[in-house]
């Protein structure tokens, strides 16, 4: 396949790389290019994982600690809570995704916190994440309010 088609039209590209691989045909398949959208494809992947384990925890901390504005945005906060963990379920599904959140649980609730005590100027939230895996996918898990 001649990957200048790749660069033309990236939709045409897709479905031809898709025909080669269903009907077998090796050399016409685009590898090049081919090995570059599937590493992009997985980068992707752990991006939005990343992304929705930081809104996670921006939120339980929010929910948790973010006393003066319990009662107003209690309710919005525990909606986005579901929007978010059902997104994330669906890539953790997948054993290599959810081992990725563990291992960047650390650096991602950093960053979370940060955001949270600028947006708020809370003081005194946890250096270290106070949430384990399981909580931050629990549905039914909002912390302890404070």
């Amino acid at each position: 396949m001649n990957s200048s088609l790749y660069e033309l039209d990236y939709v045409l590209w897709l479905e031809s790389t898709v025909d080669c691989l269903q009907s077998g045909d090796w050399e016409g398949i685009d590898r090049l290019n081919l090995i570059e959208e599937l590493e992009a494809l997985g980068r992707g992947e752990r991006r939005a994982v990343a992304s929705l384990l930081k809104q996670i925890l921006i939120h339980l901390l929010l929910y948790q600690y973010g006393v003066t504005e319990q009662e107003r945005n209690r309710k919005h906060w525990a909606a986005e809570l579901v929007n978010f963990r059902d997104q994330l379920q669906r890539y953790v599904a997948s054993q290599t995704l959810k081992n990725y959140a563990q291992s960047e649980l650390t650096v991602v609730y950093k960053v979370a916190r940060l955001f949270v005590e600028r947006k708020t100027e809370l003081d005194g939230l946890p250096l270290a994440c106070p949430y384990s895996l399981v909580q931050i996918l629990d549905e039914a898990f909002y912390g302890e309010v404070r």
